[in-house]
């Protein structure tokens, strides 16, 4: 159902971007921000910008560990504009994650975040 055409950073700093098509003619533009705050101790919240709303079975953000282990999967509902996903994890050891925007099982977009003390 999905393909991803392009993926992007500005300098490695700015917001992820994809470009993703569903098997017509148009596409649709996905941006995956840096968790805010980042890093952080308890509580981050994640946001992703739609164009236009997406047709999809499933969406999520994963967590990763640096390893790749699947940690955390937090089911999302993709809307036109933005997105915020709060995370507040019960225990999670300071370290650095990853985290990606998932779409019927395709990863879109990874970034990096720091949990501290």
């Amino acid at each position: 159902l999905f393909t991803k055409e392009q993926k992007f950073t500005a300098n490695g700093t700015g917001p992820e971007t994809a470009i993703i098509s569903q098997n017509k003619p148009d596409s649709y533009k996905v941006i995956l921000f840096s968790n805010y705050p980042n890093p952080f101790s308890n509580k981050t919240t994640f946001t992703v910008i739609v164009d236009e709303k997406l047709k999809y079975n499933e969406a999520e953000i994963l967590i990763t560990d640096i390893l790749g282990r699947h940690l955390y999967h937090i089911p999302v509902d993709l809307n036109k504009k933005s997105n915020k996903i709060e995370f507040n994890p019960a225990h999670i050891t300071p370290s650095f994650y990853n985290f990606s925007l998932v779409i019927d099982g395709k990863t879109f977009l990874t970034r990096k975040m720091m949990v501290t003390n």
